[in-house]
């Protein structure tokens, strides 16, 4: 049974992924579901949790592969408001991003900072 609607009638959702990817394959596949839904707009992609940095990373490698030109920004490393202490297992990236891809600044993938003003600006 398809449960998607491939209807060409049916109105576009847009859709803001804010996102720990990195760290497993299970937002990478929701990300890639995303791409493949043609009832989806992807207007964002935001990250968070630990090494902000390298999850945009993943998420723009995974943009740029399927060639979509979607915003990517990074949000808050830790809770705004917790005492829970960020564990980083160590792996975010691994297997996705090369050594070279790790290094270079996030702005040279066009990655921007202020995922919660980016939040709050499509929202509007």
């Amino acid at each position: 049974m398809d449960c998607i609607n491939t209807n060409s009638s049916q109105k576009n959702v847009k859709i803001l992924f804010d996102t720990d990817i990195g760290s497993d394959v299970d937002d990478a596949l929701a990300l890639l579901l995303l791409l493949q839904m043609p009832s989806v707009e992807l207007v964002g992609v935001t990250t968070v949790y630990g090494k902000v940095d390298i999850r945009a990373k993943v998420a723009k490698k995974i943009l740029n592969a399927a060639q979509r030109d979607v915003p990517v920004v990074t949000g808050a490393a830790e809770p705004l408001h917790s005492n829970e202490q960020v564990w980083h297992t160590g792996t975010e990236g691994r297997g996705v991003l090369t050594a070279e891809e790790v290094a270079m600044p996030p702005e040279r993938m066009g990655i921007v900072e202020g995922a919660a003003d980016f939040i709050v600006a499509m929202t509007e």
